[in-house]
């Protein structure tokens, strides 16, 4: 007895199709005429959606965050003056070895990103006032222009750096990203230079590095 759904080949007294599983309809399997092109159409389906399980289980198991992504999500985030992204950018175990470092406790990050957040809304209303325009009206892009590896003693040193916080990175990046922004007629380019390290699957900032886009 053929399925009427997937077409496969089941005993006389099955219920359910031993392939697809679905309720085998046996009145029908005997009074109607299969239909192959349905059939044929259940079984695409079927494959298309074994495909996108292979791909969701793949970018769970061989996934993470690339350096392009990191540098996308940086740059939007400070455009939308969104401290509290960035700073997620950035290895929480280095963040809080940094705070250590520089004699401020782990409960001040809080803070810091608070004080963060304000100090780039005020450069967003010091735009707004020397052009005129509202921050969200004026033209803002970017581009990265460069990007290298680092090698050599330069990623020993922070190979070194980042292992006296306990973390353990693979390799390290140096982009460079030219950011325009334009008001009217009035255009102007900045550069900023980013260093990026990578952790585990995934690729954060380095934050004595990260640059302003203001």
């Amino acid at each position: 007895m053929l399925c009427v759904h997937c077409g496969a080949k089941n005993d006389s007294d099955a219920i359910y199709c031993n392939e697809c599983g679905r309720l085998v309809d046996k009145k029908d399997t005997e009074n109607k005429h299969i239909d192959l092109k349905k059939i044929m159409k259940n079984k695409l389906v079927r494959a298309i959606a074994v495909v996108a399980l292979i791909v969701v289980a793949g970018s769970l198991v061989f996934g993470g965050r690339s350096y392009k992504k990191t540098v996308n999500m940086y740059m939007k985030a400070s455009f939308e003056g969104d401290a509290t992204t960035i700073f997620s950018l950035i290895s929480s175990k280095m963040f809080d070895y940094g705070l250590e470092e520089s004699g401020y406790e782990r409960s001040d990050k809080r803070q810091i990103i608070k004080d963060t957040k304000e100090s780039m809304k005020k450069d967003i209303e010091r735009m707004e006032s020397q052009t005129g325009i509202k921050w969200k009206d004026i033209k803002k892009s970017y581009k990265i222009t460069s990007v290298e590896k680092i090698k050599g003693y330069e990623l020993d040193d922070l190979k070194d750096r980042y292992q006296e916080a306990g973390v353990k990175i693979s390799a390290a990046k140096f982009v460079e990203v030219e950011v325009n922004i334009q008001t009217g007629e009035t255009e102007g380019t900045n550069t900023i230079d980013l260093y990026l390290v990578k952790i585990g699957k995934s690729w954060y900032l380095e934050p004595e590095s990260m640059g302003s886009v203001y």
